[in-house]
């Protein structure tokens, strides 16, 4: 003979919190426990965030703490515009206008400071005029415009100037003055003053700065027998100190200076050096400061060609490949731990990184938006 067995809704709620509360997932207040509402959060906090959702091309992001520049196209013309983004209050706010010469748009952005170079009449043969904007000062309530005051048009000789960066109070860029050789400058932002950082007559350029170290490219010694695209990586303290030479192979690229390290990439390994298309197979190398010892973190194929774009901040650094296809992979190094990783993101197109976080740009539904995660999510 069957009983029907009748258990109350208040028995089944009784039997839930009894299971939680051994559980730990709750507390005798009812609340859910600080313990598992931290594990909880820690799961989804570092999840990529998408921070536009517009018709703008956000291109070559550019992220320090929490504020985001990038530039735009403007249509059937040279001209750019660029904007800066506040990932947290998702604010949108127009900067300046600036222009591209060859679809080149030098520019970088470091502890609210914006600096780059201009071509103030559409020369083909490089931009002439360096700005710096201090977006701390823009005084808008709109946020659409800036005082006069805040745009500042560097006051060095007109000449040809690549490469701009920016750490701080101090501006470094390469500058052909010099009879059309290039070499690295520095400009004070407190003092107005200028000054050159090498007084070797070789060429030098794409420099980097961090703190108050400074690298470049350097063709100093070069021979007809040497490779011809790239350099030797040459740094210094530019305040003081003598320079150092961190590598010979004169196959060196694209030098950043990230804590007490330096990255670039060199093609050594991979031709002869005087092959043109070697320069799109360069390996990854970092070289630290003060054991003046270089290692290859990043071995290229040869089944990708790599671009000459370097990020890195005080914990990270970051590259991309390209292939034939135009598909791009994001590579990072994780200081600490000296890993190399690959960033499994599809469709990205550009990228920055600052701190443990990563900003890109990445196709969606056909347009390029923008988005933002910890580091950390995509080392799991």
């Amino acid at each position: 003979m069957n009983f029907p067995i009748l258990i109350s809704k208040y028995t089944i709620l009784v039997f839930l919190i009894t299971v939680l509360l051994v559980s730990g997932c709750i507390n005798d207040t009812g609340n859910l426990s600080p313990s598992s509402a931290k594990d909880n959060q820690n799961k989804t906090s570092d999840h990529p965030t998408q921070l536009t959702s517009n018709d703008i091309e956000e291109k070559e992001p550019i992220m320090s703490g929490s504020n985001i520049v990038f530039y735009t196209n403007e249509q059937f013309s040279n001209d750019v515009s660029f904007y800066l983004l506040n990932k947290d209050s998702k604010k949108l706010t127009f900067l300046a206008n600036g222009n591209a010469i060859w679809s080149v748009v030098p520019f970088d952005f470091d502890s609210g400071k914006l600096v780059w170079a201009k071509s103030e009449n559409y020369n083909v043969a490089g931009f002439d005029s360096l700005y710096v904007l201090d977006v701390e000062k823009i005084n808008s309530p709109q946020g659409t415009m800036f005082s006069t005051d805040v745009k500042v048009k560097l006051n060095i000789t007109s000449s040809t100037k690549v490469a701009p960066q920016i750490y701080g109070n101090y501006v470094v860029w390469h500058d052909g003055r010099d009879a059309g050789i290039y070499h690295v400058y520095l400009y004070d932002l407190v003092t107005n003053t200028e000054k050159r950082i090498s007084d070797s007559p070789s060429k030098q350029v794409m420099p980097s700065i961090w703190n108050d170290y400074i690298a470049w490219e350097d063709s100093r010694e070069r021979t007809a027998s040497d490779p011809q695209i790239g350099g030797n990586i040459y740094y210094k303290k530019f305040d003081q100190g003598q320079e150092q030479q961190a590598t010979s192979s004169f196959s060196s690229l694209n030098p950043k200076v990230a804590g007490s390290y330096i990255f670039y990439g060199d093609y050594r390994d991979n031709c002869d050096g005087h092959q043109t298309d070697c320069i799109e197979k360069y390996d990854i190398f970092i070289y630290d400061i003060n054991n003046k010892r270089e290692t290859k973190i990043f071995k290229n194929s040869g089944s990708s060609a790599n671009d000459v774009y370097l990020r890195a901040s005080d914990k990270y650094a970051g590259w991309k490949i390209s292939d034939s296809s135009g598909n791009v992979k994001i590579y990072l190094y994780n200081m600490a731990a000296g890993k190399t990783f690959q960033l499994k993101e599809d469709g990205i197109v550009d990228f920055d990184i600052d701190g443990n976080a990563i900003v890109f740009s990445k196709k969606v539904d056909g347009k390029t938006e923008l988005f933002y995660s910890k580091i950390s999510y995509y080392e799991q």
